[in-house]
């Protein structure tokens, strides 16, 4: 793991990716240039990725956060009402206001669905879904996500093993299909965080 790796930030911010989780996706973005998040809640790995993006060319790593803060059926934020997820997008744009203001951070305030137009096909380094935790959802935001990762780069996700529908949807693409091989799994890379290298 690099030395320059801080996830300080990430940690004052409230969520519930571990002290662990937060240094793998750091560790990750520091060997990335272009990542997408999907669902960003209040910033707290999105804080730990975007804060630990390289610089090419003089050109510092960019982080899309893709979270259209509405009312969804989910298990872990399904119970919150409108207002209340209003509040956390306030906040969460606070949390990270200057990620944005150096454009180190672009905030996509709409679906995962919607926001796959923006981006082409094999363009992104690390692409990391946390966001609707159904089984059709994540099913679907691997289906539209894993084409938009270039070869050698990496998709994984959050809460492998914690909810059900989230273990049945990774397991279909990845390890009984033909999406990926078992090869490329790696499942508990830390925690709950599943990953697959692309090409790998």
């Amino acid at each position: 793991m690099p030395s320059t790796v801080d996830i300080s930030r990430a940690l004052a911010i409230d969520g519930w990716m571990s002290e662990e989780e937060l240094l793998w996706l750091a560790s990750v973005a520091s060997q990335s240039f272009r990542c997408v998040e999907i669902g960003t809640y209040l910033g707290r790995s999105a804080r730990a990725i975007a804060d630990s993006l390289p610089a090419l060319d003089g050109l510092s790593g960019c982080l899309y956060c893709v979270d259209p803060y509405k009312l969804f059926d989910d298990p872990v934020l399904g119970g919150k009402s409108q207002v209340e997820l209003q509040q956390i997008h306030e906040q969460a744009q606070d949390n990270l206001a200057d990620l944005r203001q150096c454009y180190q951070l672009v905030m996509l305030c709409e679906t995962s669905a919607s926001a796959i137009r923006h981006f082409a096909d094999s363009s992104l380094d690390f692409v990391f879904i946390d966001g609707e935790h159904t089984y059709e959802a994540v099913k679907q935001d691997i289906s539209l996500w894993l084409p938009k990762v270039r070869r050698g780069g990496l998709i994984a996700g959050h809460d492998y093993g914690v909810y059900r529908s989230v273990t049945d949807a990774v397991d279909e693409a990845f390890l009984t299909s033909h999406m990926g091989t078992s090869d490329n799994v790696k499942i508990g890379a830390v925690g709950s965080i599943w990953a697959v290298r692309i090409g790998a």
